[in-house]
């Protein structure tokens, strides 16, 4: 019985429409990214619009020409923002309840995961 209930559930896990994706997920991740943006026309993603998608290519296309450009100064700005946050860090510890400091940190991080994830996707052996 239960090998006839896992054989029904293999289709679905193995889908990438079986859970939906978010904004996040794709600027984090470009391969799947790419992916989406070959289907949307045809296959929209539930999170997402066409528009959007092609939003994160931009920038991720931006970023690639940034790290082929130039790859120091591509890690060097990596370093300054961890160093950036590694000082906001601080000061939202010294700091409660400071709502643009927060903002600023959080921008900074997301900034930072897309440019590791650019550089993992390019330059990582396994991709």
């Amino acid at each position: 019985m239960i090998k006839y209930i896992m054989l029904m559930i293999t289709p679905f896990l193995g889908s990438n429409y079986a859970v939906a994706h978010d904004a996040q997920f794709y600027s984090l991740h470009p391969k799947e990214l790419a992916q989406a943006l070959e289907k949307c026309p045809a296959i929209h993603p539930n999170e997402v619009t066409c528009e959007q998608l092609d939003q994160y290519a931009t920038r991720a296309n931006q970023l690639v020409s940034e790290l082929q450009y130039s790859p120091q100064v591509f890690g060097q700005k990596i370093l300054a923002l961890q160093e950036n946050l590694a000082n906001m860090a601080l000061d939202l510890k010294s700091k409660t309840q400071n709502d643009a400091l927060q903002a600023s940190f959080d921008e900074n991080k997301m900034q930072l995961r897309e440019r590791l994830a650019i550089v993992k996707w390019l330059e990582s052996p396994r991709g």
